[in-house]
């Protein structure tokens, strides 16, 4: 009996110490249970604001200028998860965001790259049809004008609703809304197509396209300085040495007469450009300033030095600010040369030697000369004391 109750006993303590063994494990097994379940839930609880704030930061790094850049992205925390979604225009874009959001957590990158679906590719493109195509900064007539186009320009079209398309315009990458009925919707083999086709350019303010070779015949269409159109073959009842027959963005051809137009260059050597750029630039003396304007009807300051450079085959960006930064760095006005652009906060004109320069003003009423030199009739204070530097377009 006695070594039956020692057995007991003994057996009563290796059941004790297993008991408390398996207690400590259990504790292990639960905190470990604990240690991942919180890990888990710290992984997930990324907020809105966090979520906000680094697609703020990757906007400002991808999309840095919304007049040139599209950006159109949504992220959604949900889980242990970033959810993506939206449009951009470059593979690159979406890269960045991509890398941004890495750092918080699983990203499901649902982002799209242009061209985008709701429109479809076979009209992800676009060709200005009208002679000028008015760019506002908002989907309605009341909104901005904030620059123009001219017909045959083409496009890559971001958003598209019943009566207005977002869009950016291939040339200077500007971006805005304009009618959809001005513009012929396209897909990207139409449009190279076009861009490709021999062209010309027109060289006068104002040109009459005609239905015949003939001016007599009805007129078609009033087009504009720097206008490019597809240059086409004449029938044998059509052969007239003074007329361009050109084809429409729209389909229809009609004609030019053949000096008010030139062959499109593709870049004009500096130093005949030069020679030339002040003459050229001095046919719009009094055209009036338009805030948003672009064409030789009416322009603000940065849409004349655009377009007086494109006539030579340069392209230069829309706003003034941007053409400082695109251009070579004058610092003083002592070491400009012709053709320099010289720029003010909010302004812009063109060098044309003697201190002078030409601008569109809206305080003098449009395109006017004005000059740096106190002594001078036409000396504009404002811009001689607030100088800002100029651009070197030429070399």
């Amino acid at each position: 009996m006695m070594i039956f109750q020692e057995k007991l006993y003994l057996g009563d303590e290796m059941n004790l110490q297993l008991f408390n063994l398996l207690k400590k494990c259990g504790i292990i097994f639960f905190g470990t249970i604990l240690f991942f379940t919180f890990q888990a839930m710290a992984k997930s609880s990324i907020t809105k604001e966090q979520a906000a704030e680094v697609l703020k930061l990757a906007t400002e790094k991808a999309a840095p200028d919304n007049r040139v850049s599209y950006f159109n992205i949504k992220a959604q925390p949900f889980g242990t998860k970033i959810i993506l979604t939206g449009k951009v225009l470059t593979d690159d874009q979406k890269v960045i965001v991509h890398a941004a959001f890495q750092k918080l957590g699983d990203v499901d990158n649902k982002i799209e790259v242009f061209p985008f679906s709701d429109i479809g590719r076979n009209k992800s493109y676009g060709i200005t049809k009208s002679p000028v195509l008015n760019i506002r900064g908002a989907n309605k007539h009341s909104s901005e004008l904030i620059s123009q186009a001219l017909m045959g320009s083409t496009m890559l079209i971001l958003e598209a609703e019943e009566k207005w398309l977002k869009v950016q315009f291939e040339e200077d990458k500007y971006i805005g809304w304009v009618e959809k009925s001005n513009v012929v919707m396209t897909d990207s083999q139409n449009m190279e197509s076009w861009k490709n086709e021999k062209k010309i350019m027109i060289t006068k303010p104002i040109n009459f396209l005609y239905a015949k070779p003939d001016v007599n015949s009805p007129v078609v269409a009033k087009i504009y300085y720097t206008t490019k159109l597809t240059l086409t073959q004449m029938s044998t009842l059509e052969q007239n040495k003074n007329f361009y027959k050109v084809q429409l963005p729209y389909g229809p051809c009609a004609f030019l007469k053949i000096e008010n137009a030139k062959i499109d260059p593709s870049q004009v050597a500096s130093d005949i450009v030069k020679k030339e750029i002040v003459n050229e630039a001095k046919k719009f003396l009094t055209t009036p300033y338009l805030w948003g304007g672009t064409t030789s009807m009416m322009t603000d300051c940065s849409g004349f030095t655009q377009t007086i450079y494109k006539f030579y085959g340069y392209s230069l960006p829309r706003d003034a600010d941007q053409q400082q930064s695109a251009t070579k760095p004058v610092n003083k006005i002592e070491e400009l040369k012709v053709g320099d652009l010289v720029f003010f906060p909010g302004h812009v004109g063109m060098y044309i030697g003697n201190m002078k320069f030409i601008h569109s003003s809206a305080s003098l009423g449009g395109v006017s000369i004005s000059s740096f030199d106190p002594k001078a009739s036409d000396y504009f204070e404002w811009c001689a004391k607030n100088f800002k530097g100029g651009g070197r377009v030429l070399e």
